[in-house]
């Protein structure tokens, strides 16, 4: 009885199952839509963020873009370069622009022009740079390799009113920075520095620009320009021990008054109308091939290897010791002297100084200590008239066949001033306008004759030793006696000549002690203004040949005396005269 109420039902429940069903799979699809919702939610956002991110970069380019049309940069800012990294960088600019590079690493240089009249060209490298093409700037380039060296190349070439370079590891050691510019300052730190400037007839200044003072480098350093070299600020190798080469197509001229100009090792400078600098160096050349002066003033001692003028005068002071190795003025002319002078108690050691031929350059040595020969008699002396003044002795250096200050002179002026020796030994004859010590032995030597003005020592225990090929005589023209002007003082005198000492018109006179001497074929003619003369037991200086009392070959003997005169030694005058 039941049966359709039953049948009902169970089509009822039928129906709830499919109609649960069917919400089950409208729950999925809202779930899955759901979650596609929130997936596509999420592509929104990041896409959004990426805008946004679009957005503030393109914000920066514009205003990076602003600046650099308001600074008329097209290729990075001043305070903000442009990055990159390459084996070779080339740039093209217009209107007014400057370039500012700057490299994590290495970077090449090519062909960068930076267009206009206020622009600039300023790179920088946290390693090596290399100058690989034509860099050009109508103000400035400044150049940097924080931990690296910059270097040239064959085709490189640096074009600008002022080059300021800094390097970690040294500037054109490899290959020369080719430049064409008006001012310099490097840094080329613990590596030298070489640039090679070709600026035509335009001078190269030496400068502190943008706070690099000058050029330095702990290593060699070599500049080289075509015209004028002007150093206002210090060229430095901070070793002391490297080489510093300057070659100037005109002069090298000090620029900065008295500071120094040059430190270093060895300085070779090369000039074509003159050097004029201050220096703090070891050993110097100095060559001059033009008309102009060599000009050196040294902090310390110095050695002058080789300095050639080829038509003009040369000067060095030193704050110590000079060696003058060879210091040679080519033409002779009376503007053309050597002068050399130690200062602080410095000597001076002389290998070869020429002033010309000898005719009419002069030379002039003043030690505050000594002057002394280099101790080898193929070195000389070559001048009109040498003058010579030191402290403590010249020539006195050295064994005796050697340290005689060798000279081919026409004229001496010589004079110690506290003690030591004097001793000159000259190739032709001499004119002996003053030679003098205080406390000392006198030598004097001649190949020719030897014209005597005044020469004296010591009157207690000195001796003047007079060694001529030709005559000894007196270069005073004397007054009547007892009027007459003295030749020679000292306590001991010792005379050789080969053709007559004094004469018999014009004698020499003497205020001596003890006297020997052979007058060879011209005689002996001799006044002693103090008296007590003995002839005999003199001892010539420097192992010169002995003498004994007076002897002549020819002339007379005349040896006058204002007081008793004594003869210990034989007077002979094989002449029969």
């Amino acid at each position: 009885p039941h049966e359709d109420v039953v049948t009902d039902r169970y089509h009822s429940l039928t129906l709830a199952k499919a109609n649960d069903f069917t919400a089950q799979v409208n729950l999925d699809n809202v779930t899955n839509d759901h979650d596609a919702s929130i997936d596509a939610l999420g592509v929104a956002t990041d896409a959004w963020i990426q805008a946004k991110y679009v957005r503030d970069a393109s914000s920066m380019v514009r205003t990076q873009a602003i600046n650099a049309y308001t600074q008329n940069n097209v290729v990075g800012t001043a305070s903000q370069a442009l990055g990159v990294q390459a084996n070779r960088l080339d740039v093209t600019t217009f209107n007014q622009s400057s370039v500012y590079v700057t490299s994590p690493a290495q970077l090449g240089l090519g062909d960068i022009n930076a267009a206009g009249t206020t622009t600039e060209v300023v790179a920088t490298a946290a390693t090596n740079m290399s100058v690989l093409g034509t860099v050009t700037s109508p103000t400035r380039i400044k150049l940097t390799a924080t931990a690296g060296s910059i270097q040239g190349s064959a085709s490189g070439l640096l074009v600008a009113p002022d080059l300021i370079m800094i390097a970690g590891s040294g500037i054109g050691t490899t290959t020369p920075i080719a430049t064409r510019i008006d001012r310099l300052a490097a840094n080329g730190g613990t590596g030298g520095v070489s640039v090679l400037n070709d600026n035509g007839t335009k001078p190269l200044t030496i400068d502190t620009i943008d706070g690099v003072n000058g050029v330095s480098g702990a290593g060699n350093i070599s500049i080289v320009t075509s015209d004028d070299l002007i150093i206002n600020a210090p060229i430095t190798d901070t070793t002391g021990a490297a080489i510093v080469t300057l070659t100037s197509g005109g002069a090298i001229i000090d620029g900065n008054l008295l500071s120094l100009n040059v430190s270093g090792g060895t300085l070779n400078a090369t000039a074509v109308d003159g050097i004029e600098l201050d220096t703090s160096v070891t050993t110097l050349n100095a060559t001059v091939s033009g008309t102009g002066p060599i000009t050196i003033r040294e902090a310390n001692g110095i050695t002058l290897n080789n300095l050639l003028a080829a038509n003009g005068p040369i000067s060095v002071t030193a704050l110590g010791s000079i060696t003058a190795t060879s210091v040679v003025s080519t033409t002779d002319s009376d503007s053309n002297d050597i002068f050399l002078e130690a200062k602080n108690g410095g000597n001076i050691t002389v290998g070869t100084i020429t002033a010309g031929a000898g005719v009419y350059g002069d030379v002039t040595l003043i030690a505050a200590g000594q002057v002394d020969d280099d101790n080898n008699n193929s070195t000389k002396i070559t001048a009109d008239a040498l003058t010579m003044t030191a402290a403590n002795g010249i020539g006195g250096s050295g064994a005796n066949g050697t340290r005689s200050l060798d000279t081919t002179i026409n004229s001496l002026t010589a004079t110690v001033s506290a003690a030591g020796e004097l001793n000159v030994d000259e190739t032709n004859g001499l004119n002996v306008l003053s030679a003098t010590t205080p406390n000392g032995n006198i030598t004097l030597t001649a190949g020719g004759s030897m014209n005597v003005t005044t020469v004296a020592a010591d009157t207690v225990n000195d001796t003047i030793t007079l060694i001529a090929g030709g005559s000894i005589t007196d270069a005073n023209t004397d007054a009547a006696a007892p009027n007459e002007t003295n030749n020679l003082t000292a306590y001991d005198l010792a005379m050789a000549a080969g053709t007559g000492i004094g004469g018999s018109a014009n004698p020499l006179e003497v205020k001596v002690s003890r006297m020997e001497a052979a007058g060879g074929s011209g005689g002996i003619y001799v006044i002693d203004l103090e008296g007590g003369l003995t002839i005999g037991g003199v001892t010539p200086n420097l192992g010169k040949p002995a003498l004994t009392g007076l002897s002549a070959t020819g002339g007379d003997i005349i040896v006058t005396a204002r007081r008793p005169l004594t003869a210990n030694e034989d007077i002979i005058n094989s002449g029969l005269n």
